[in-house]
């Protein structure tokens, strides 16, 4: 399949570049200016293809002004994908670096207009001629409609702080009520919050928080998303270099012997928080200590001047209670030959349903 014509969206000159430090440099500078999303910084990507994807080769499409400036990209990556978690059979195909497994959202391309990142995402259909693309999680882009694709959406809903000074402007009055009683209950149960700053939460920590978060999920019925692979890609992420107080957050809730009774994991970058994955003990239940690390957070992010507040993929009722706004993650499949129609009738059928399932709990 060929994309559209070069009729169809605006003439951008677009190449394809080795991913040097000097690009990663311009790379992670279009990030701030543009608003983009942590999971399209350089960050994110080298933590994920470090502990996912160390073998997959990475290109970076790319469209630069008449001064030579970088003004969209889109980081690609030639990856494989088995046909299911029972039949192992590998499947090539071009897919957005940072996707697939450890995936995270907001992926799209990055650009200084809309009309280039529609640009970015039709040369990407035609970056590997004869393999299969999958381009996944693309908000905030709204893909336009190709010939022969499967394309479906998530609800990813955002909490927009850039009017808001106080949690009054963003909470109903009954919400703040809800939330000053869960924060009694859990300091009448002795649990005291403390936050992490970026570099500060040791190993032990996440380990603690990952196996509370998969507790949790147990007794939902659930297995919870949290391995080693994860764990490596936190520790890459909280040893990466970041501008002014971005990078990985954590907060957690410990009782009068210091054990960790639930804990939030979180990447601040360019403006935004990222709720990227919570834990706790079953056994605090009655404490509410989810509502409590969450609310906190966001109370810290409008505290700190951001301007939005990523709940991330789901669609459990607290992200619409706290604020949240639904702005969909699309992902376009466009398959070719067979290992194209094996992968199509895999999203088709949904054989990833247990790796991007909702996790959380509306708690």
């Amino acid at each position: 399949m060929q994309p559209p014509s070069e009729a169809a969206v605006p003439t951008f000159q677009i190449t394809e570049e080795t991913i040097s430090p000097a690009f990663t440099d311009e790379w992670e500078a279009l990030v701030y200016n543009v608003g983009g999303s942590f999971f399209q910084s350089p960050q994110w990507v080298r933590a994920w293809q470090k502990a996912y994807a160390p073998e997959a080769p990475l290109l970076a499409l790319t469209a630069r002004d008449a001064d030579g400036a970088l003004v969209g990209t889109f980081v690609l990556a030639e990856l494989t994908r088995a046909v299911h978690r029972y039949a192992p059979l590998p499947l090539a195909y071009l897919g957005v670096a940072g996707s697939g497994a450890g995936s995270a959202d907001r992926l799209g391309p990055l650009a200084e207009s809309e009309d280039l990142a529609r640009a970015l995402f039709h040369a990407a259909l035609g970056a590997r001629p004869g393999r299969s693309v999958l381009l996944e999680s693309l908000g905030p882009l709204a893909p336009p409609e190709v010939e022969g694709a499967l394309t479906k959406t998530a609800t990813c809903p955002v909490a927009d702080l850039s009017d808001v000074e106080a949690v009054k402007a963003l909470w109903s009055r009954k919400t703040r009520k809800n939330n000053r009683r869960h924060r009694r209950k859990a300091e009448d149960a002795g649990l005291s919050l403390r936050w992490y700053e970026p570099g500060e939460a040791t190993a032990d920590v996440l380990k603690g928080i990952g196996a509370l978060h998969i507790a949790r999920q147990q007794t939902l019925g659930r297995s919870g998303l949290f391995d080693e692979q994860r764990l490596r890609v936190l520790q890459a992420i909280g040893e990466g270099r970041y501008r002014d107080s971005d990078g990985l957050w954590v907060s957690t809730l410990t009782d009068a012997s210091g054990v960790i009774r639930a804990g939030l994991m979180g990447f601040q970058y360019a403006g935004g928080f990222y709720e990227y994955k919570t834990g706790w003990d079953p056994d605090y239940y009655e404490v509410s200590p989810g509502k409590v690390l969450k609310t906190n957070s966001i109370e810290r992010a409008i505290d700190g001047g951001l301007s939005r507040y990523e709940f991330l993929r789901g669609t459990e009722s607290y992200k619409f209670r706290l604020g949240g706004e639904n702005r969909p993650d699309t992902t376009v499949l466009v398959p070719r030959g067979a290992a194209g129609r094996l992968l199509a009738i895999r999203e088709r059928f949904g054989a990833e349903a247990t790796e991007h399932a909702d996790e959380e709990s509306s708690d």
